[in-house]
């Protein structure tokens, strides 16, 4: 985006494009009827049994903990520090 403007991110459905491997990117995970979570973290090729990938928290040191999501995000270019 140029000087001023906004960009505007958007949503991904796994069955539009799904994430690079092993990249961290945004995703969205609907956890029960009334409770959805964004989370950052990354996918490792898993599908779940229903039609959603795994997705892998950054912050999981044990890695055992995933969670089924069908929704992600890039991650935006980082702010341009001053010199």
């Amino acid at each position: 985006a140029r000087e001023g403007e906004i960009s505007t991110m958007n949503w991904i459905h796994i069955k539009d494009k799904l994430p690079a491997l092993n990249t961290e990117v945004l995703f969205c995970c609907q956890i029960d009827d009334d409770f959805t979570m964004v989370y950052l973290g990354y996918w490792e090729g898993k599908y779940t049994d229903g039609n959603a990938i795994v997705m892998i928290c950054s912050d999981d040191s044990n890695r055992s903990d995933w969670y089924p999501c069908s929704h992600w995000m890039s991650l935006p270019n980082p702010p341009e520090l001053g010199e």
